[in-house]
């Protein structure tokens, strides 16, 4: 991301966020955005409300401990929503994200960096939100994927930003 001047909104998990704080403090510090994707990721009881209300508090203290903000953009894990949880979210004014349905490359389970790549850029639109994940099988075939979508990208006038942004953009 750094070298291709690339933002970012990393929805990060709450357990995460307790076992690595120095590394959600660098993502900070190097300008990108820090949104909440729940505690446990545990998402088949996320049809229990107490349960997910709990989870995404829990998270949201975690994160403001370490980074100093609280977060105010929620991706569900696996983009679970229910009537309950949205209007936790209103009253905590938490915006829930999605992702473009179609921009999901199931990067987590993908085995050629070139072919995510191209998927990327073919599949790219204005306003897009590209989900990409830290975890699965090889993290590095998505890195790499980066690498090479990022220059391309940007040859092709997209810049990438983080959710806030693109949010206060289409508001425009």
């Amino acid at each position: 991301l750094q070298q291709n001047n690339a933002q970012a909104t990393f929805f990060v998990l709450g357990l995460h966020v307790e076992r690595y704080p120095a590394l959600i403090k660098d993502i900070q510090n190097h300008g990108h955005e820090i949104g909440s994707h729940g505690f446990s990721h545990n998402i088949k009881k996320y049809n229990d409300a107490k349960f997910a209300r709990s989870d995404v508090q829990q998270s949201l203290e975690v994160i403001a401990l370490s980074t100093g903000v609280r977060p105010h953009l929620l991706r569900p894990p696996g983009g679970f929503l229910s009537r309950d949880l949205v209007k936790y979210c209103q009253e905590e004014k938490l915006t829930i994200i999605s992702w473009t349905w179609k921009a999901d490359y199931k990067d987590w389970k993908a085995t050629n960096s070139s072919l995510l790549a191209q998927q990327i850029v073919a599949g790219v639109e204005p306003g897009q939100i590209i989900l990409l994940h830290d975890g699965g099988e090889n993290r590095q075939v998505m890195i790499n994927a980066l690498s090479r979508a990022l220059p391309e990208l940007s040859e092709l006038g997209y810049r990438c930003v983080t959710v806030s942004e693109l949010l206060a953009l289409k508001n425009k």
